[in-house]
């Protein structure tokens, strides 16, 4: 009998920024949550293009016109998660950094807290994401702590283990690069013993 995959593991969407919207099914007709919820998903398209190199063209700039339009009109319960979306649309770019994945990172935790668990997953996932391509490792490792948590937390099993896992792995290559740049051997390691 096959193992039915639990939502922490899915990387498909029916398109992109799909993930947030299942919060308004949790939403129950609040026009707060309801507003919380569109602006996450207007910023996670914004980035999505980022992440995956698409960020330039006709469709990118009135994606990022629609979204500075958005925030700027939503009124939150939450400043930090506002600041935060906002740093995500001011960071996606053609040239996206460290700043953008850490953005939604923190912009997952916030979603979290307001138990708004589809979008932390979707911003942590597009941040684990951005994070693996680009090599940056300890982003990686946060991203994959968030969504080990949130699956922790939603009763994942299989997903929790796995995220955990991932976090793990990264965080010992954050580990093994830091020992390299300072020409000692990493915690854990063999390397340089006899």
């Amino acid at each position: 009998m096959r193992r039915i995959p639990e939502r922490w593991e899915s990387r498909d969407e029916l398109f992109e920024g799909a993930t947030v919207l299942e919060d308004l099914v949790t939403a129950g007709g609040s026009t707060a949550e309801s507003a919380a919820i569109l602006a996450r998903y207007v910023v996670l398209r914004l980035a999505l293009r980022a992440v995956r190199g698409r960020s330039r063209g006709a469709t990118y700039v009135q994606e990022r016109g629609a979204a500075v339009t958005y925030l700027a009109s939503y009124r939150p319960s939450d400043l930090r998660e506002h600041l935060a979306l906002a740093s995500i649309v001011r960071l996606s770019g053609e040239e996206p950094d460290r700043a953008l994945a850490s953005a939604l990172i923190e912009a997952g935790g916030h979603a979290a807290r307001l138990g708004h668990s589809a979008g932390a997953f979707a911003l942590c996932r597009a941040a684990y994401e951005l994070a693996l391509e680009h090599g940056w490792w300890l982003e990686s490792a946060r991203a994959a702590a968030s969504v080990a948590r949130q699956a922790a937390a939603g009763g994942g099993r299989h997903s929790t283990r796995l995220w955990r896992r991932r976090a793990r792995v990264l965080m010992r290559r954050v580990a093994l690069e830091a020992a390299a740049a300072t020409g000692r051997a990493a915690p854990g390691s063999t390397c340089g013993q006899a």
